[in-house]
This record gives structure tokens, sequence and C-alpha cells, in this order.
């Protein structure tokens, strides 16, 4: 199996466990929801294969605002909107944005050796063990919305694309270029041997 596909199907089941288990959801929703989680996971939609995005847009089986209110006050897990930060890739580690996607979590800061984590699946033990094995010695945990941290990953993904584009928009010029050169040395072999056979 696809480790990006194997990593969603993890991080699904566990929070799929604990919400029946906290009783935000029940295991009827989770069988309901089952199919369709299924299914983009079969067809390659990792952005849809998210058993939270199914129960709660998909299918509208339960409310968004109970799951992060139930974190808020269970946990006192402080609230990111990951769309105010701007996300330097270079200065944290090189993670896909795919298992940004599996998890829905993402890496947002970096400082003084504490990496700061936004995510909705916090209920999932598959989630906190794959980012606390990627990103050592500390994670800071924060909670976000669905919304919010599509939208993030969307933008980052459009900006992977740009910079795509801009690399394929130069590989012609470096082919030119190194034409250009390979063309000037031919012509300047040419004007030795002429100038030798003058002299002779």
């Amino acid at each position: 199996m696809d480790p990006i596909n194997s990593l969603a199907q993890r991080a699904n089941q566990s929070i799929g466990e604990e919400l029946v288990r906290r009783k935000l959801t029940n295991e009827e929703m989770i069988e309901q929801a089952q199919p369709l989680l299924e299914k983009y996971l079969e067809e390659g939609e990792i952005k849809r294969a998210c058993l939270l995005k199914i129960l709660i847009w998909d299918l509208e089986l339960i409310e968004e605002k109970n799951v992060l209110d139930y974190h808020i006050e269970e946990f006192h897990l402080g609230y990111c909107n990951t769309t105010n930060y701007k996300i330097d890739r270079e200065a944290l580690p090189d993670f896909k944005l795919n298992e940004c996607w599996a998890t829905m979590s993402i890496p947002v800061d970096f400082n003084s050796g504490v990496f700061f984590v936004a995510t909705c699946n916090y209920l999932s033990s598959a989630v906190m063990e794959h980012w606390e094995m990627r990103l050592t010695p500390k994670i800071f945990w924060y909670l976000t919305d669905l919304t919010t941290l599509t939208r993030t990953l969307e933008d980052l993904e459009k900006e992977e694309n740009k910079e795509s584009e801009k690399e394929d928009e130069k590989e012609p010029v470096k082919k030119d270029e190194k034409k250009g050169k390979e063309k000037k040395a031919v012509k300047g072999k040419k004007e030795k041997k002429e100038k030798v056979k003058a002299k002779n």
C-alpha cells in the first residue's frame, strides 16, 4: 500500500475510535462514513480521505464546533488560524504536503528547539506518533479547523506549482545556453584551424 494512504488509514482509524469513545459520535455514524472514506482512499483522493471531513462536511452528521469545543475544554489547546502564518518551508523540515493532508496537520513554525504544529486530528494517536517521530525533540500542539487548514494546504500547493513551473521555464533556457556555448566552442576551433592553415 502507498505510504501516504497507509498513514491516512491509520490516522482515520484511531480518530474514529476516539470520537466514539469520547461520545463525539457513535459507531453507526462511523459505519456510514466508512464507504466514502474507502472510496476516497482507493481513488487517491487524499485531500478528501479524512473521517472528520466526511462526518462534518459530506454527511453532516456532527458539528465541527462541538469537536473544537471539546478539544479546548478537555486538553486546553490553543486555536491556530494557519492562514495567518507565512509558513517558511526552508526553515522547517522537508515535509510533504501529502503527509499534511493524510494527517490533517501542518508544522507552522520552529523556535528555540520547539516545533509548532496545528492539527484537526489531535485525538488520533497515529497522527501524534507520526509527527513526534518526524519533528524532534519537542512539539507544541495547536488546534485548527478543517476550513482553515484546507485553505492553507491549498495555498501551499499553488506556491509549489508556481515554483515547479518556474523551474520548467528555466530548463529550456539552460539548454539554449549550453547549445550556444557548444556552437561558440566549435566556431572557435574552426577559426583556430583556419589561422593555422593561413600561416602554413
